[in-house]
């Protein structure tokens, strides 16, 4: 159920990592997620408030990564 988790994650499954930010509504705290780009790949999650929840968790990335986003 990776994606549709009602609150922020990041799983590992072999070589692949899945990120998601969270419900942004429909729950009882809304999150939004961050990824960030900078000598590697860091993701972060805030709930609504500002309440940080994952704060720059690093990220396993090959040289060749793609990246979805839906």
């Amino acid at each position: 159920m990776h994606g549709k988790e009602p609150e922020p994650r990041v799983v590992q499954i072999g070589p692949r990592t899945f990120v998601t930010p969270g419900r942004l509504q429909g729950g009882k705290t809304g999150f939004v997620g961050l990824l960030e780009s900078d000598k590697g790949l860091t993701f972060s999650a805030f709930t609504l408030e500002g309440e940080t929840v994952i704060d720059r968790q690093a990220l396993q990335v090959a040289a060749r990564t793609k990246i979805s986003v839906k």
